[in-house]
């Protein structure tokens, strides 16, 4: 039997393991303002998401721009995914 991941916890544990740490500290904290999102960590953090969800229109810059993983989770929402 599997568990079917929410999206909430799917952004959560992508964010946290491309960023190295715990999904507490990410669930409401705004990225930006702690420094934790470069060029290259966006990178991994899109194709991570486009990776669990192939139809998911992301890039870098969209990951960059987007604050916390709750902005994150609306992205997705809002493409009718998730």
């Amino acid at each position: 039997m599997t568990t079917r991941m929410t999206l909430e916890n799917i952004v959560l544990n992508t964010y946290s393991k491309v960023l190295n740490t715990t999904p507490v500290i990410l669930a409401s904290a705004d990225l930006r303002k702690l420094g934790f999102i470069n060029s290259l960590l966006g990178a991994e953090i899109a194709a991570a998401l486009k990776q669990a969800y192939p139809k998911l229109a992301i890039t870098p810059q969209d990951v960059l721009r987007i604050g916390s993983t709750t902005e994150m989770v609306e992205f997705i929402r809002r493409q009718g995914l998730g």
